[in-house]
């Protein structure tokens, strides 16, 4: 199996304050993902540690190698589309 690259944007022991301080769980499991494969863990037993597909590891991967940690952040339009409820809501 290919080891996953990591683009040297931050050093282990900011990973690890990174995933200590933030209060945000997405990014939290993103340094996570991130701290894990420097230190050499396959993308597909990360997925499995966190909970998601592998391929999610691999953009997360491939979007801080070419932007950074800015790329880590979730973006206008991303993520899930809100379902709006149909019918109304009853004021007691």
């Amino acid at each position: 199996m290919k080891a996953t690259v990591l683009a040297n944007h931050l050093k282990a022991s900011e990973l690890q304050e990174r995933v200590r301080k933030t209060n945000d769980a997405s990014m939290r499991d993103k340094y996570r993902a991130l701290l894990w494969v420097l230190q050499g863990e396959p993308c597909s037993k990360i997925a499995e540690l966190l909970g998601v597909d592998r391929s999610t590891i691999c953009e997360w991967v491939n979007r801080y190698n070419s932007e950074g940690e800015a790329g880590l952040r979730r973006k206008p339009g991303q993520g899930r589309k809100r379902r709006s409820v149909s019918g109304a809501v009853s004021q007691s």
